[in-house]
């Protein structure tokens, strides 16, 4: 087996899917029951090929990863059965093939800086998607705020470059 590129980055990935179904005789309450999402996430690399130069220059080309899901967690699994997956870092096609529901496809990116104790939260990095009627509604002073602070580190940028 080939060995990687000295220089090759990678990135961590985890996440959890669960389902809410409702109330079933298999416990006493009158609450949705919860059960592990059934079906597999795929990740399909978006780049072109990544040249890593050490020890030697090699094209390196990530394939299809189709991770499997805990059927007693419900937790994202990597092919030998570790919680989690670790990716070349670059950017992703995440698409979710799970029994009996439709989860949208969206896309990540993923960082040398997710690393295994911090990795992307795959259910936290998919696009909020509103309801019908829904609308998102932005407070108008947390935005000048923010834009007034983003100018403000950017003249203290300018500064520092400058001295």
């Amino acid at each position: 087996m080939p060995v990687a590129p000295s220089d090759l980055v990678y990135g961590y990935v985890r996440g959890r899917y669960i389902l809410a179904v409702g109330d079933t005789v298999s416990d006493f309450d009158r609450l949705p029951d919860i059960r592990p999402a059934v079906g597999t996430v795929r990740f399909r690399w978006l780049g072109s090929a990544l040249v890593a130069t050490q020890p030697i220059p090699t094209a390196v080309v990530p394939l299809i990863v189709d991770a499997s899901i805990d059927p007693l967690t419900g937790d994202l699994l990597d092919e030998a059965g570790g919680v989690g997956v670790c990716f070349v870092a670059g950017r992703y096609e995440v698409t979710f093939r799970f029994v009996g529901v439709t989860v949208p496809s969206f896309q990540i990116e993923v960082f040398n800086t997710h690393t295994e104790r911090a990795p992307l939260d795959l259910p936290g990095a998919a696009p909020l998607t509103p309801a019908p009627g829904e609308r998102f509604v932005v407070n108008e002073q947390v935005y000048r705020d923010t834009l007034a602070a983003v100018l403000k580190a950017q003249v203290v940028a300018r500064r520092r470059s400058a001295d």
